[in-house]
């Protein structure tokens, strides 16, 4: 399910690998877009991978659903 999924992405994140973190985050962020703990976590890995551009509009989209 989705939880899981979830974990998955995060410990992807946490073993170095980043950008299969990143696509799992992108298509959960799309099922639950207002999953604010989701998608900060994307955020902090985009900055971690210099991919600001991204963060930003990522950050943008938390701050307008808060």
């Amino acid at each position: 399910g989705f939880e899981e999924r979830a974990m998955i992405a995060r410990l992807r994140d946490r073993l170095g690998l980043k950008q299969k973190a990143c696509v799992l985050y992108a298509r959960l962020i799309e099922e639950r877009p207002k999953d604010h703990a989701l998608r900060a976590d994307y955020v902090s890995l985009l900055l971690e991978m210099n991919q600001t551009d991204l963060a930003r509009r990522t950050l943008a989209q938390l701050e307008a659903t808060r």
